[in-house]
């Protein structure tokens, strides 16, 4: 269309007499916008409100202690910027939300040390962004052991399994509250009796996270089997018959309950 005059005032200060600008906007706000056009020594306005959006830009800290152990409470504290904001967090876990600032988070690690991403995505008309951290959980120490039986003969030996969990740097092992060893792997235990008894093993972990301890008990029966031989000679000739002589014996245990005499 042809004016005599065209002009556009951008509400930012700048203006242009082009009649189909384009116009950089310095920020996001709301802008009045007007145009004014001359024909023929005629004037006529239009006037528009329009906004601008700022795009987003997502970022986002943490607040937790410093030792990094399970079970974790992290604090989050947005500070995602832009306007007319959609937000979405993955918090590494299984776990989201949509919320700005969302409640504080726990962390755990069962068994090893995790590491969880926590992610926040933001969006608007204008683009879409993303900000992530990771955090590492540190799992705490957990005594574990165990034993082929919980019933055993006397003088057998009692070989055990090392099942800890959480990485300790320390370990314990005790018998009847006596220490045997200080080595992840664990001793083989005996334990020497002519009456039913019980033994009780423990074994004591720890890591940066704190201390664990368990325990079992172990039934110990007294042998009811002695073994033993003789021979004739201590000595023979090769190809010479070599007589032995079993004496091993089976001992039956009786157990006598006194007589009462009712009157």
């Amino acid at each position: 269309t042809n004016f005599d005059n065209i002009e556009w005032d951008f509400g930012d200060g700048a203006t242009s007499n082009n009649s189909r600008p384009n116009h950089p906007f310095p920020s996001a706000q709301s802008y009045t916008v007007s145009v004014t056009i001359e024909r023929n020594g005629c004037q006529a306005t239009a006037t528009r409100n329009i906004t601008i959006e700022e795009p987003p830009n997502a970022l986002f800290a943490i607040d937790n202690e410093p030792t990094n152990c399970a079970e974790l409470t992290v604090t989050i504290n947005d500070n995602s910027t832009g306007s007319n904001l959609i937000y979405l967090w993955d918090f590494g876990n299984g776990d989201t939300s949509s919320i700005s600032n969302p409640p504080p988070i726990i962390y755990d690690a069962i068994e090893n040390d995790t590491i969880y991403r926590l992610s926040l995505t933001v969006q608007n008309d204008c683009a879409i962004d993303n900000f992530t951290i990771e955090i590492p959980v540190k799992a705490r120490a957990k005594a574990r052991f165990g034993t082929r039986f919980d019933r055993y003969c006397s003088g057998e030996k009692i070989e055990m399994s090392n099942n800890a969990t959480g990485s300790p740097i320390s370990y314990q092992w005790l018998k009847n509250g006596r220490q045997l060893s200080t080595d992840s792997m664990p001793p083989t235990v005996q334990h020497l009796t002519e009456i039913a008894d019980s033994i009780e093993i423990c074994l004591v972990v720890e890591n940066q996270c704190g201390i664990d301890t368990v325990c079992k008990k172990i039934l110990i029966e007294p042998t009811n089997v002695k073994a033993f031989f003789n021979t004739e000679d201590s000595t023979a000739c090769v190809g010479e018959p070599f007589c032995f002589t079993n004496f091993s014996i089976v001992i039956t245990i009786y157990f006598f309950c006194p007589c009462l005499i009712i009157s």
